[in-house]
């Protein structure tokens, strides 16, 4: 066969070469397409200019190859027929100006290193370096990276001059006041060595801080965003391999991209911040004392009332007394502020986890855009009152009883708070009040509290305690399936798992969690999603016990979490029968008449914990809601309590992540259960 001078296509499916020359193992369908993949002769690559360029292209990749000499067991392959996606979707979002002056030397979901007519950038899991006309800037990620200079671990850290000389500043004209130190008489100590000092200073304090360099407050780092979204596939997107044999090569490429998938959700910016034990920050990070909070809140007082106003929920505080010091909750900046000259007085302060706080009947000297710490006072009370009120980001409903963990649901509206102990004034119960530090989610929406004051939009209702948008993906999908899944903890415990769901960076959270008794939490908004499905080519063997044999991921599996909405039922999922008793994996006693016994191992066991009737009532309301809302089909899958191919290629419908992991055992397929959703 004359294969020289012939430009060839094909597909990348070994890049492991065990002689590490960069050599790759091509699929050329006219000439190699009945070939395994061990028999495909290596292609070399075409080579570097100088030699000093290394590259090697992914799994799924479609290159050009050539046969220099005619021979078809000597390839060389020459460049990718496509650009990494990254890029392209890069290259779309340019202007026609920008797109002519733009120039990428490596652009991937992982190292970004490009120029354009303005700029030139240098971007590694989102750390970024860019020089300009004016300025080289570096900026992190977010409030956990470092900047070290001279070594790759510095010890000494940075001082930040401006923060430093406006207290120096005033120390020194403290200690020129010559009346700031007085001897037991009262009379001013002179002390001419410290006036010369004093002095000096003043004159060689503009030599102290730099024209050219300057280091962002501690934390304001504001979290990097690429624009495009990075897409961490690394095969030719348009590449369709649709037959059975090519299962071997759609494994490989799937395990790349998870890998890529699992190492850039790693490396993404995130809100949270590790405190350093020696050196805790003062404001605004998860190890803040809890009892620097019981000063910081406004003033104590009698709520009066509560009310909505502008999507905002406030309360009516009153029994102040005139002149009551009101303290910043968090830092921030002040965004409205009314006539300081007249009675009504308001001020509204947009902290940095994005939460506004307003005030109203109070007096106030700051204007709009200054900025406020964290203990600042920021006005006192006029006339024995004020109103507080607390708004989120984007309006949701915020109680600002969220601020507290009640111990007793019994909220009226004659309650102290602020620290103190909250007295029911309709009984003689006392019940304690706590007040909660960052870490708990002091600024969350609420939590306990929400249970008196549920929300009603879907006919039924439904807790709203969303995480941070920090903890799930914040991209508006499709929704096609739903999944059910169980929490393997207690109860009643939705709370808790939503909270553990926001102490970890996995964004695996489900959009829903069911409560033992009835009650629906939501944590993720309807149109957003989180990754909560794990789909892994390891976890596809078939059975009830996942123990038959194994079926090939399909190409699309990935985006399942994206396109479908996952619902928790609050259950220890597999009990342990010993001696008579039943044991939870973590070895507490469950009672028997919280246990369902199967007549065949499920997963690996007879018995699991027992869906409650009120659960199972609430999941019927749920499904019900969200597959009329989203043209879901209630079609009962006989098939969905053990790995099939139907719901692994986005079959709509509902499914369990016993559908797509045969490592799970959520949900079971209990009686109560499969009643209910044939029942729809």
């Amino acid at each position: 066969m004359d294969v020289e001078r012939k430009l060839y296509i094909g597909v990348v499916e070994e890049n492991i070469d065990p002689r590490k020359q960069g050599r790759i193992k091509v699929r050329v369908q006219t000439l190699y397409h009945e070939m395994s993949v061990d028999d495909i002769p290596w292609a070399a690559p075409f080579g570097s200019l100088a030699g000093k360029s290394f590259e090697v292209p992914a799994i799924g990749k479609l290159v050009n190859v050539m046969f220099f000499q005619n021979d078809l067991y000597d390839p060389y392959y020459m460049y990718s027929e496509n650009y990494n996606i990254n890029l392209q979707n890069k290259l779309n979002n340019l202007s026609n100006d920008e797109y002519i002056n733009f120039v990428s030397l490596l652009f991937d979901e992982r190292t970004q290193i490009y120029s354009s007519d303005s700029n030139l950038t240098l971007d590694y899991l989102y750390n970024k370096i860019t020089i300009d006309n004016t300025s080289i800037n570096l900026e992190l990620k977010d409030n956990n990276g470092k900047v070290n200079i001279g070594c790759n671990e510095g010890t000494q850290k940075a001082v930040l001059g401006t923060n430093f000389f406006e207290w120096m500043d005033r120390f020194v004209e403290e200690i020129r006041n010559p009346f700031s130190m007085v001897d037991s008489h009262g009379a001013p100590i002179s002390k001419p060595h410290i006036m010369k000092l004093c002095m000096e200073y003043k004159a060689k304090r503009k030599d102290f801080v730099s024209n050219n360099v300057n280091i962002v407050d501690n934390w304001d780092i504001q979290n990097i965003e690429r624009t495009p979204e990075t897409d961490n596939r690394k095969n030719d997107v348009d590449l369709v391999l649709s037959d059975t044999d090519q299962s071997e090569l759609n494994a490989k490429i799937q395990a790349q991209n998870d890998d890529a998938c699992k190492k850039m959700k790693e490396a993404l910016p995130t809100d949270k911040t590790s405190a350093d034990p020696n050196n805790p920050p003062l404001d605004g990070a998860d190890k803040v004392d809890p009892n620097r909070f019981g000063n910081t809140l406004p003033a104590l007082g009698i709520v009066t009332k509560k009310f909505q106003v502008d999507n905002s929920d406030g309360i009516d505080v009153t029994t102040v007394d005139k002149k009551t010091k009101l303290l910043c909750v968090y830092d921030g900046i002040v965004i409205a502020t009314g006539d300081p000259t007249k009675t009504n007085n308001f001020l509204r302060i947009k902290h940095k986890n994005e939460i506004t706080t307003g005030y109203s009947y109070i007096q106030t000297k700051l204007k709009k855009d200054d900025k406020v710490k964290l203990g600042d006072e920021i006005g006192t009370t006029e006339d024995g009152k004020y109103f507080f009120t607390v708004t989120s980001q984007a309006n949701n409903y915020v109680d600002p009883e969220s601020y507290f963990n009640f111990g007793d649901t019994k909220i009226t509206t004659n309650n102290q708070y602020q620290g103190q102990d909250y007295k029911v004034n309709s009984t003689s119960t006392d019940c304690s009040l706590k007040v909660v530090s960052k870490s708990d989610n002091i600024y969350s929406p609420p939590g306990e509290a929400l249970k008196t004051n549920p929300d009603m939009t879907a006919g039924f209702p439904i807790i709203k305690y969303f995480l941070p948008e920090s903890q799930y993906g914040v991209k508006k999908t499709p929704k096609r399936q739903i999944f059910l899944h169980g929490t393997a903890g207690a109860p009643n415990a939705a709370k808790g798992a939503i909270d553990w769901w926001n102490s970890n960076s996995d964004k695996v959270a489900t959009h829903y969690v069911l409560n033992a008794n009835g009650e629906i939490w939501q944590a993720i908004p309807e149109e957003y999603f989180g990754w909560h499905l794990g789909i892994q080519p390891s976890f596809l063997r078939t059975g009830l016990n996942g123990d038959g044999p194994t079926i090939s991921m399909p190409k699309g599996a990935w985006k399942l979490s994206q396109e479908s909405f996952g619902i928790e039922i609050c259950n220890w999922n597999w009990i342990k029968n010993a001696n008579g008793k039943f044991y939870n994996y973590v070895n507490s006693v469950v009672p028997a008449d919280q246990v369902y016994t199967f007549d065949y191992k499920f997963r690996g066991f007879y018995d699991h914990n027992k869906y409650t009737s009120a659960q199972l009532a609430s999941l019927r309301q749920l499904l019900t809601y969200l597959c009329d809302k989203y043209g879901i089909p209630k079609t009962y899958h006989e098939n969905m309590w053990e790995v099939n191919a139907d719901a692994l290629n986005g079959t709509p419908g509902i499914w369990s992540h016993t559908s797509v992991r045969s490592d799970k055992s959520d949900a079971s397929p209990q009686a109560g259960l499969i009643g209910i959703l044939k029942s729809l």
